[in-house]
Protein backbone atom coordinates (compact mmCIF):
# COMPACT_ATOMS: atom_id res chain seq x y z
CA UNK A 1 0.00 0.00 0.00
CA UNK A 2 1.36 3.42 -1.01
CA UNK A 3 1.52 6.31 0.93
CA UNK A 4 -1.55 7.55 -0.89
CA UNK A 5 -3.70 4.46 0.10
CA UNK A 6 -2.04 4.67 3.81
CA UNK A 7 -3.87 7.86 3.98
CA UNK A 8 -6.89 7.15 2.59
CA UNK A 9 -7.44 4.11 5.50
CA UNK A 10 -8.23 6.42 8.27
CA UNK A 11 -11.96 6.70 9.63
CA UNK A 12 -13.19 10.00 9.20
CA UNK A 13 -15.47 9.42 12.80
CA UNK A 14 -12.20 11.08 15.01
CA UNK A 15 -12.82 14.32 12.55
CA UNK A 16 -16.71 13.93 12.96
CA UNK A 17 -16.16 13.51 16.99
CA UNK A 18 -14.09 16.63 16.99
CA UNK A 19 -16.59 18.50 15.44
CA UNK A 20 -19.01 17.20 17.69
CA UNK A 21 -17.01 18.78 20.86
CA UNK A 22 -16.71 21.88 19.49
CA UNK A 23 -20.59 21.92 18.66
CA UNK A 24 -21.67 20.97 21.57
CA UNK A 25 -19.38 23.14 23.82
CA UNK A 26 -20.66 26.43 21.30
CA UNK A 27 -24.65 25.59 21.77
CA UNK A 28 -24.46 25.39 25.75
CA UNK A 29 -22.12 28.12 26.55
CA UNK A 30 -21.06 31.62 25.59
CA UNK A 31 -17.12 32.00 24.55
CA UNK A 32 -16.25 35.12 25.77
CA UNK A 33 -12.38 35.36 24.89
CA UNK A 34 -10.06 34.24 22.35
CA UNK A 35 -7.86 32.56 25.14
CA UNK A 36 -11.35 30.45 25.44
CA UNK A 37 -11.92 29.22 22.06
CA UNK A 38 -8.10 28.21 21.86
CA UNK A 39 -8.97 26.40 25.08
CA UNK A 40 -12.37 24.52 23.55
CA UNK A 41 -10.22 23.83 19.97
CA UNK A 42 -7.91 22.41 22.69
CA UNK A 43 -10.41 20.10 23.97
CA UNK A 44 -11.16 18.96 20.59
CA UNK A 45 -7.70 17.80 19.70
CA UNK A 46 -8.17 15.74 22.71
CA UNK A 47 -11.21 14.64 21.58
CA UNK A 48 -10.01 13.88 17.56
CA UNK A 49 -6.46 11.88 19.37
CA UNK A 50 -8.80 9.01 21.78
CA UNK A 51 -11.26 8.71 18.50
CA UNK A 52 -8.31 8.54 16.72
CA UNK A 53 -6.45 5.64 18.73
CA UNK A 54 -9.90 3.76 19.59
CA UNK A 55 -11.03 3.45 15.83
CA UNK A 56 -7.35 3.02 14.34
CA UNK A 57 -6.99 2.20 10.72
CA UNK A 58 -9.29 0.66 8.53
CA UNK A 59 -8.95 -2.27 6.51
CA UNK A 60 -8.43 -2.20 2.84
CA UNK A 61 -11.75 -3.69 2.06
CA UNK A 62 -13.57 -1.17 4.48
CA UNK A 63 -11.30 2.01 2.73
CA UNK A 64 -11.96 0.95 -0.81
CA UNK A 65 -16.30 0.70 0.43
CA UNK A 66 -16.56 4.08 1.50
CA UNK A 67 -14.25 5.68 -1.35
CA UNK A 68 -18.19 6.14 -2.89
CA UNK A 69 -19.02 8.05 0.04
CA UNK A 70 -17.52 11.67 0.12
CA UNK A 71 -18.31 12.29 4.01
CA UNK A 72 -16.82 9.25 4.83
CA UNK A 73 -13.61 10.44 3.20
CA UNK A 74 -11.04 12.37 5.90
CA UNK A 75 -10.18 14.76 3.50
CA UNK A 76 -13.63 15.45 2.66
CA UNK A 77 -15.01 15.39 6.59
CA UNK A 78 -12.21 18.10 7.97
CA UNK A 79 -13.28 20.32 5.14
CA UNK A 80 -16.94 19.79 6.02
CA UNK A 81 -16.16 20.25 10.11
CA UNK A 82 -13.63 23.15 9.42
CA UNK A 83 -16.37 25.36 7.65
CA UNK A 84 -18.83 24.18 10.63
CA UNK A 85 -16.12 25.45 13.17
CA UNK A 86 -15.83 28.96 11.64
CA UNK A 87 -19.13 29.47 10.70
CA UNK A 88 -19.90 28.71 14.43
CA UNK A 89 -17.14 30.49 15.58
CA UNK A 90 -17.33 33.64 13.86
CA UNK A 91 -21.19 33.96 15.35
CA UNK A 92 -20.28 33.42 18.61
CA UNK A 93 -17.38 35.99 18.26
CA UNK A 94 -19.82 38.59 16.59
CA UNK A 95 -22.27 38.18 19.30
CA UNK A 96 -20.64 38.51 22.49
CA UNK A 97 -21.73 40.21 25.16
CA UNK A 98 -20.30 43.54 25.61
CA UNK A 99 -16.67 43.85 27.04
CA UNK A 100 -15.64 44.41 30.23
CA UNK A 101 -14.24 47.22 31.85
CA UNK A 102 -10.24 47.34 31.99
CA UNK A 103 -10.56 46.88 35.94
CA UNK A 104 -7.12 46.68 38.76
CA UNK A 105 -7.35 45.35 41.97
CA UNK A 106 -6.97 47.90 45.10
CA UNK A 107 -7.88 50.79 42.36
CA UNK A 108 -11.56 50.33 43.27
CA UNK A 109 -12.65 53.29 40.65
CA UNK A 110 -12.85 52.25 36.62
CA UNK A 111 -14.75 55.13 35.16
CA UNK A 112 -13.88 54.38 31.85
CA UNK A 113 -17.10 56.85 30.21
CA UNK A 114 -16.01 59.75 32.53
CA UNK A 115 -19.40 59.72 34.61
CA UNK A 116 -17.90 60.51 37.86
CA UNK A 117 -16.21 64.16 39.21
CA UNK A 118 -12.77 64.00 40.74
CA UNK A 119 -14.11 65.23 44.02
CA UNK A 120 -16.45 62.19 44.24
CA UNK A 121 -13.44 60.18 43.06
CA UNK A 122 -11.67 61.42 46.48
CA UNK A 123 -14.84 61.11 48.51
CA UNK A 124 -15.11 57.63 47.69
CA UNK A 125 -11.13 56.82 48.47
CA UNK A 126 -11.55 58.38 51.60
CA UNK A 127 -14.34 56.29 52.65
CA UNK A 128 -12.84 53.22 51.34
CA UNK A 129 -9.95 53.48 53.36
CA UNK A 130 -12.02 53.53 56.47
CA UNK A 131 -14.44 51.08 55.37
CA UNK A 132 -11.45 48.99 54.53
CA UNK A 133 -9.86 49.32 58.06
CA UNK A 134 -12.72 49.12 60.22
CA UNK A 135 -15.04 46.43 58.24
CA UNK A 136 -12.54 44.88 55.39
CA UNK A 137 -14.96 46.17 52.92
CA UNK A 138 -14.65 48.40 49.75
CA UNK A 139 -17.41 50.00 47.63
CA UNK A 140 -16.14 49.66 44.08
CA UNK A 141 -17.47 51.79 41.28
CA UNK A 142 -17.35 51.20 37.35
CA UNK A 143 -18.93 52.67 34.41
CA UNK A 144 -19.38 51.22 31.09
CA UNK A 145 -20.26 52.00 27.35
CA UNK A 146 -23.23 49.00 27.34
CA UNK A 147 -24.05 45.64 28.87
CA UNK A 148 -25.26 44.61 25.43
CA UNK A 149 -25.62 40.58 25.65
CA UNK A 150 -25.79 40.40 29.40
CA UNK A 151 -28.72 42.19 30.04
CA UNK A 152 -30.53 39.49 27.90
CA UNK A 153 -28.35 36.91 28.00
CA UNK A 154 -26.80 36.41 31.15
CA UNK A 155 -28.52 39.29 33.37
CA UNK A 156 -27.36 42.50 34.89
CA UNK A 157 -26.46 40.53 38.14
CA UNK A 158 -23.85 37.73 36.12
CA UNK A 159 -22.58 40.94 34.48
CA UNK A 160 -21.21 42.73 37.92
CA UNK A 161 -20.72 39.40 39.27
CA UNK A 162 -18.18 38.99 36.89
CA UNK A 163 -16.39 42.29 36.87
CA UNK A 164 -16.55 41.78 40.80
CA UNK A 165 -14.77 38.11 40.06
CA UNK A 166 -12.34 39.96 37.63
CA UNK A 167 -11.66 42.41 40.00
CA UNK A 168 -11.36 40.19 43.09
CA UNK A 169 -13.84 41.64 45.33
CA UNK A 170 -14.43 40.28 48.76
CA UNK A 171 -17.57 38.71 50.75
CA UNK A 172 -18.18 42.33 52.19
CA UNK A 173 -17.97 44.30 49.21
CA UNK A 174 -20.32 46.21 47.10
CA UNK A 175 -20.22 47.01 43.34
CA UNK A 176 -22.04 50.22 41.84
CA UNK A 177 -22.17 49.38 38.02
CA UNK A 178 -23.02 52.32 35.79
CA UNK A 179 -24.04 51.61 32.32
CA UNK A 180 -23.64 54.56 29.94
CA UNK A 181 -25.96 53.04 27.04
CA UNK A 182 -27.48 55.78 25.02
CA UNK A 183 -31.22 56.68 25.50
CA UNK A 184 -31.60 54.79 28.71
CA UNK A 185 -28.23 55.14 31.00
CA UNK A 186 -28.61 53.07 34.32
CA UNK A 187 -27.10 52.02 37.18
CA UNK A 188 -27.05 48.40 39.03
CA UNK A 189 -25.78 47.83 42.63
CA UNK A 190 -24.43 43.49 43.40
CA UNK A 191 -23.20 42.81 47.00
CA UNK A 192 -20.61 40.20 48.41
CA UNK A 193 -22.06 37.27 49.89
CA UNK A 194 -21.12 37.63 53.20
CA UNK A 195 -22.64 41.66 53.44
CA UNK A 196 -26.08 40.62 51.48
CA UNK A 197 -26.36 38.10 54.42
CA UNK A 198 -26.16 40.71 57.00
CA UNK A 199 -27.98 43.28 55.73
CA UNK A 200 -31.79 43.24 56.08
CA UNK A 201 -34.23 43.76 53.89
CA UNK A 202 -35.36 47.63 55.12
CA UNK A 203 -31.34 47.64 55.24
CA UNK A 204 -31.21 46.94 51.70
CA UNK A 205 -34.06 48.89 50.29
CA UNK A 206 -32.66 51.67 51.77
CA UNK A 207 -29.61 51.34 49.94
CA UNK A 208 -31.30 50.81 46.58
CA UNK A 209 -33.51 53.79 47.25
CA UNK A 210 -30.61 55.94 47.74
CA UNK A 211 -29.05 54.91 45.16
CA UNK A 212 -32.00 55.83 42.59
CA UNK A 213 -33.09 58.46 44.11
CA UNK A 214 -29.34 59.64 43.92
CA UNK A 215 -29.13 59.00 40.39
CA UNK A 216 -32.39 60.72 39.22
CA UNK A 217 -31.50 63.49 40.87
CA UNK A 218 -27.78 64.09 39.82
CA UNK A 219 -26.93 60.83 37.69
CA UNK A 220 -23.58 59.02 38.79
CA UNK A 221 -22.45 61.35 41.46
CA UNK A 222 -25.57 61.26 43.19
CA UNK A 223 -25.78 58.05 43.60
CA UNK A 224 -22.05 57.88 44.69
CA UNK A 225 -22.95 60.67 47.50
CA UNK A 226 -26.43 58.71 48.39
CA UNK A 227 -24.66 55.25 48.84
CA UNK A 228 -21.90 56.17 50.75
CA UNK A 229 -24.20 58.26 53.55
CA UNK A 230 -26.58 55.27 53.42
CA UNK A 231 -23.54 52.88 54.08
CA UNK A 232 -22.06 55.05 56.27
CA UNK A 233 -25.31 55.16 58.45
CA UNK A 234 -25.88 51.12 58.37
CA UNK A 235 -22.12 49.71 58.46
CA UNK A 236 -21.76 50.36 62.48
CA UNK A 237 -24.57 47.85 63.41
CA UNK A 238 -23.52 45.38 60.83
CA UNK A 239 -20.96 42.90 62.85
CA UNK A 240 -18.77 41.82 59.21
CA UNK A 241 -18.10 38.10 60.98
CA UNK A 242 -16.46 36.14 58.31
CA UNK A 243 -16.10 32.66 60.35
CA UNK A 244 -18.96 31.10 58.97
CA UNK A 245 -17.76 32.27 55.43
CA UNK A 246 -14.12 30.89 56.00
CA UNK A 247 -15.68 27.32 58.12
CA UNK A 248 -17.94 27.26 54.45
CA UNK A 249 -14.93 27.80 52.46
CA UNK A 250 -12.54 25.76 54.76
CA UNK A 251 -15.07 22.51 54.94
CA UNK A 252 -15.00 22.85 50.94
CA UNK A 253 -19.02 23.57 50.18
CA UNK A 254 -19.85 26.20 47.66
CA UNK A 255 -18.75 29.46 47.93
CA UNK A 256 -17.41 32.12 45.81
CA UNK A 257 -18.01 35.25 47.58
CA UNK A 258 -20.92 36.84 46.03
CA UNK A 259 -18.49 37.33 42.70
CA UNK A 260 -18.53 34.60 39.68
CA UNK A 261 -16.51 35.04 36.49
CA UNK A 262 -19.75 33.75 34.48
CA UNK A 263 -17.37 34.78 31.15
CA UNK A 264 -14.71 31.97 32.26
CA UNK A 265 -14.55 28.46 30.47
CA UNK A 266 -15.24 26.11 32.86
CA UNK A 267 -12.91 22.87 32.54
CA UNK A 268 -16.47 20.71 33.88
CA UNK A 269 -18.14 21.96 30.37
CA UNK A 270 -15.12 21.12 28.27
CA UNK A 271 -15.07 17.77 29.84
CA UNK A 272 -18.83 17.28 29.71
CA UNK A 273 -18.56 18.01 26.10
CA UNK A 274 -15.92 15.53 25.11
CA UNK A 275 -18.27 12.94 27.03
CA UNK A 276 -21.80 13.88 25.32
CA UNK A 277 -19.63 13.33 22.31
CA UNK A 278 -18.50 10.24 23.00
CA UNK A 279 -22.07 8.77 24.14
CA UNK A 280 -23.74 10.16 21.21
CA UNK A 281 -21.05 9.11 18.89
CA UNK A 282 -21.18 5.08 20.88
CA UNK A 283 -25.29 4.97 20.63
CA UNK A 284 -24.97 5.90 17.04
CA UNK A 285 -22.48 2.76 16.75
CA UNK A 286 -25.13 0.77 18.82
CA UNK A 287 -27.45 1.86 16.49
CA UNK A 288 -24.88 0.24 13.05
CA UNK A 289 -24.00 -2.52 14.93
CA UNK A 290 -27.57 -3.91 15.59
CA UNK A 291 -28.82 -3.10 12.00
CA UNK A 292 -25.66 -5.46 11.05
CA UNK A 293 -26.46 -8.04 13.62
CA UNK A 294 -29.99 -8.32 12.06
CA UNK A 295 -29.23 -8.38 8.12
CA UNK A 296 -26.23 -11.21 9.35
CA UNK A 297 -29.19 -13.22 10.98
CA UNK A 298 -31.43 -12.54 8.06
CA UNK A 299 -28.87 -13.95 6.04
CA UNK A 300 -28.50 -10.85 3.81
CA UNK A 301 -25.22 -9.32 2.16
CA UNK A 302 -23.89 -6.66 3.84
CA UNK A 303 -20.74 -4.72 3.61
CA UNK A 304 -17.67 -5.70 6.16
CA UNK A 305 -18.04 -4.17 9.64
CA UNK A 306 -15.67 -2.48 11.43
CA UNK A 307 -16.03 -2.55 14.81
CA UNK A 308 -15.88 1.08 16.82
CA UNK A 309 -17.33 0.64 20.00
CA UNK A 310 -19.43 -2.33 19.76
CA UNK A 311 -18.72 -5.72 18.36
CA UNK A 312 -15.19 -6.10 19.07
CA UNK A 313 -15.05 -8.80 21.27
Amino acid sequence: MNETDKKSARSALPVYAAACTWLVYMAVRRVYRATDFLLVLAACVVTFVAAQMLVGALSEREAASRESKPLCRPAVAAAVCALLVLATGALRWFTRPAPLPPVHAREWVCDTQDLLADETKTQLAIFNAGWDERHDAVCAVASVASDAGWESGWSADRFASTIGARWGLGPNDLLLLFVAADGMPHCHLAYGDNLAEELTEEETARIENAVETGFAEARADGAVRELLAACTAIYPRLTFDLSQFYLLYAFNFYTDSGWTDHAAVRSWWLLGSIAATFVLWAAADLVRYRRYRRRLAAGEETEYYHPVFWGRS
